[in-house]
C-alpha cells in the first residue's frame, strides 16, 4: 500500500513541479516548490473532472477508469516533456541532483506519513474518499466533487485503497506559504533569523488551537481550499511577474478554489474583487484574468445546474443569480470603473461597509440570524475549539492598528489580506440568514473561517515584523 502513496504523491508533486518551473514560471524556486504539491493535485483533478464530465455529455454515462487513466497519460505528458525540453530547470548535474533530492524528500515524507497513520475519518469524509460514487451523485448532495479525482486515482492502483497522506502534505504546504509570504512580504533581508523567530512564533499559535489540529487531519478539503486561496493571492501579490503564463497561474488557483468547496466560486469571485480591482492591477490584466473564470465558472455552474435539482441547500437558481452578479461587475468594471481610479482606491471599504450595512439590517428582521450571530462568537472564542489564538488575535489587532493610527499608516499593500478577511466574517454571518449555525466542532461557520484564518495570520506576521524590525514605521 505504501508504493501507492508513493507513486501518487510523486506524480502530482513532479506535474506540479514542471508546471510550475516551466509551462508557467521559474523564477522563484521556493515559491514552485511550495506550490508544486497542490498545483500538480489541481492539474489531475482538473483533467480528471473535465474528461469525466466531457465523456458523461458524450455518452450519457460517466467513465471513472478512463478519466483517471487518461489524466496519469496528460500528467505524464507533462512531466516528461518539461524534462526533454532544452530550455527547462532539469538540465546540468546541479539541477539534476537538487530534483533527485527533492523527489527523495518526497518518498521519505510519504513513508514517514503513512506509518504515523495520523488521519481521521469522520461524517463528510466518505464523500472525499468514496471512489465508487459518481461525480454527479456527489455534488447532488450538496458537496464538491473534487475529491474523487484522488479516490480513484488511489482505487486505479489498488482496490478500495487511499493514499491518507494528500492531507497531512498539503497541512505542511499551508504552513510552509503562510511562512513564505510574511518572510518575502519586504524586500529587505537583514535580521532574517529574528524574522523567522517571530514568524515561526506566530505559526505555533496558529498551529496550537484544537480547531487547527482537527482540519488538519480530518479528511476533507478546508485545507485545500485554504491552500489554495493563498496560492492565488501570492501570485497575484508577486510584481516580479507579469504577462500571460501569470495570468494562467491566477486563473488556474481561482477555479481550484471555485472546485473544492461549494461555495468556492464565491470565494474566487471576493478575491477578484479585493485583489484585481484595487487599483494596483492594469485594467488589460484583470480583464482577462476575470474574463477567464467567468467562462469556466459559467461552464461550472451550468453542470451544477443539472446535478443540484432538488436540492434545498444549494439551488441551482442562486448560481445563476451568482453567476449574474459577476457578469454585471464585470460590465461595470469594464464600462465604469476602469475610468475611476478613486473607486479602485475604496472599493475595499466600500464592500465591507455594504456587507457589514446587510448585516445589521438582516440580523434586525431575523431572530434566527441574531442566535447564529451568537453562536458563531461562541464558538470562535471557545478555549476547546480554538484554545486562545482568537483571543491572542483580537489583542494583536487591537496594538497593530493603535500603532498604525499612531504611524499615520492608512494604507498598506498587504492590507488586501485583512481586507478579504473582515469581508469573510462578515459574509459567514450573512450566510447564516439561509443556514442557521449551530454549537460544536461541525458548524459551518467554524470551518469556512479555517479557509481564511491563514490570511489574517499572515497580515499580522508582516505587521508584526514592520513593528519590531522597521521601527522608522
Amino acid at each position: 500500500m505504501i508504493f501507492g502513496s508513493i507513486v501518487i504523491n510523486l506524480l502530482f508533486f513532479t506535474t506540479g513541479y514542471c508546471t510550475s518551473t516551466f509551462i508557467l514560471s521559474g523564477k522563484k524556486n521556493v515559491r514552485n516548490i511550495l506550490f508544486s504539491f497542490p498545483l500538480g493535485l489541481l492539474m489531475f483533478s482538473l483533467f480528471w473532472l473535465l474528461l469525466n464530465t466531457l465523456h458523461s455529455v458524450l455518452t450519457g454515462n460517466e467513465s471513472e477508469y478512463f478519466s483517471t487513466s487518461i489524466s496519469i497519460v496528460l500528467c505524464v505528458i507533462i512531466v516528461v516533456g518539461t524534462v526533454v525540453n532544452k530550455k527547462s530547470d532539469f538540465k546540468g548535474l546541479k539541477n539534476s541532483a537538487k530534483n533527485l533530492c527533492l523527489l527523495i524528500t518526497v518518498m521519505l515524507l510519504t513513508m514517514a506519513l503513512h506509518y504515523m497513520k495520523i488521519t481521521m475519518i469522520f461524517g463528510d469524509s466518505y464523500n472525499i474518499i468514496a471512489w465508487s460514487s459518481s461525480q454527479t451523485y456527489i455534488l447532488s448532495r450538496g458537496f464538491s466533487a473534487f475529491g474523487l479525482p484522488h479516490s480513484n486515482l488511489s482505487a486505479f492502483i489498488y482496490a478500495d485503497f487511499y493514499n491518507y497522506s494528500l492531507h497531512p502534505i498539503l497541512i505542511l504546504n499551508l504552513l510552509s506559504i503562510m511562512f513564505y509570504m510574511i518572510l518575502l512580504n519586504n524586500d529587505k533581508t537583514e535580521k532574517i533569523i529574528l524574522k523567522s523567530v517571530t514568524i515561526s512564533t506566530l505559526l505555533i499559535l496558529f498551529m496550537s488551537n484544537n480547531n487547527f489540529i482537527w482540519q488538519s487531519f480530518y479528511i476533507n478539503l478546508h485545507v485545500a481550499t485554504a491552500v489554495y486561496i493563498l496560492m492565488a493571492i501570492s501570485i497575484i501579490k508577486d510584481n516580479s511577474e507579469s504577462g500571460f503564463t501569470k495570468n494562467i497561474y491566477i486563473t488556474l488557483c481561482l477555479v481550484a478554489l471555485m472546485l473544492t468547496r461549494m461555495e468556492g466560486v464565491i470565494t474566487s469571485f471576493f478575491i477578484i474583487i479585493f485583489y484585481l480591482l484595487n487599483g494596483d492591477f492594469k485594467f488589460d490584466t484583470r480583464r482577462i484574468i476575470f474574463g477567464s473564470f467567468l467562462f469556466f465558472s459559467s461552464v461550472y455552474i451550468a453542470v451544477l445546474g443539472f446535478a443540484l435539482v432538488g436540492n434545498r441547500s444549494y439551488s441551482p437558481q442562486r448560481y445563476i443569480l451568482f453567476l449574474l452578479l459577476m457578469i454585471t461587475t464585470y460590465l461595470v468594471d469594464l464600462i465604469f470603473i476602469r475610468k475611476n481610479k478613486k473607486i479602485l482606491r475604496n472599493l475595499s471599504w466600500i464592500i465591507i461597509s455594504a456587507a457589514f450595512l446587510t448585516l445589521i439590517l438582516l440580523s434586525l428582521s431575523n431572530d434566527e440570524l441574531s442566535k447564529s450571530l451568537a453562536i458563531f462568537a461562541s464558538n470562535s472564542f471557545n478555549e476547546v475549539y480554538w484554545g486562545l489564538t482568537n483571543h491572542a488575535f483580537v489583542i494583536l489587532f487591537a496594538v497593530i492598528c493603535y500603532n498604525r493610527i499612531k504611524t499615520r499608516r492608512h494604507n498598506e499593500e498587504h492590507d488586501s489580506h485583512i481586507y478579504l478577511f473582515l469581508f469573510s466574517v462578515l459574509l459567514i454571518l450573512i450566510l447564516a440568514n439561509f443556514h442557521p449555525y449551530r454549537k460544536g466542532w461541525f458548524d459551518s461557520a467554524n470551518r469556512m473561517l479555517f479557509h481564511f484564518m491563514p490570511l489574517l495570520v499572515v497580515w499580522i506576521g508582516i505587521e508584526v515584523n514592520k513593528l519590531i524590525f522597521y521601527r522608522k514605521y
